[in-house]
């Protein structure tokens, strides 16, 4: 009899043992799941672009240039600088004014052609205007398009420069207005 019980207890004890899945094989975990990306990365996939990728994607990038009058409605010689242009803004060595338009709220935006490359063109305008104390609130550069904004008190002006495809020469555009009070509260 106490054969039996201990072969009774020995069952019972490898019953407790039996549920164990140390020799059995573990299934393979869940495959990750897809990382959810915004922006550039929800075009490309999920996953980092390579540079190569992003540096041809750029090129394909059109700059957008600034409106040039048609032949026949651009005064050439006579364009001339508008009375209220801020004396402060330097212009580029040998600027050619060519158009000279009028915007809402009393913005002009003066069209110039320079004979430079624009890094240089941009270079002048970023030291030559915080000499004049105007202070930079952005600045885009790039091989084709670059782009500067400044203020000096209520006076706000915007530089692009960019390269006209039908002459390749540079045009710097210099639009400026004055800012004016809000009619309610900032809030």
């Amino acid at each position: 009899m106490r054969w039996f019980q201990i072969l009774v207890w020995i069952a019972i004890g490898s019953l407790a043992f039996s549920s164990c899945t140390c020799q059995r094989d573990v299934p393979e975990p869940p495959k990750a799941t897809k990382r959810v990306t915004g922006g550039f990365q929800a075009a490309l996939g999920g996953r980092e672009p390579r540079k190569e990728e992003v540096v041809e994607r750029l090129a394909r990038v059109t700059p957008i240039l600034p409106t040039v009058p048609a032949e026949e409605e651009t005064p050439r010689d006579d364009a001339g600088l508008p009375e209220n242009f801020p004396a402060d803004i330097p212009l580029f060595e040998d600027a050619e004014t060519f158009a000279v338009q009028d915007l809402a709220q009393g913005a002009k935006n003066v069209l110039f052609y320079v004979d430079a490359e624009a890094p240089k063109v941009f270079d002048f305008y970023k030291e030559n205007m915080g000499q004049e104390g105007w202070k930079s609130t952005q600045e885009y550069q790039q091989k084709y398009q670059s782009f500067l904004s400044f203020k000096k008190d209520k006076m706000v002006t915007n530089l692009t420069i960019s390269k006209d495809p039908k002459t390749g020469r540079q045009v710097v555009a210099i639009m400026y207005y004055e800012e004016e009070d809000l009619p309610f509260p900032e809030f």
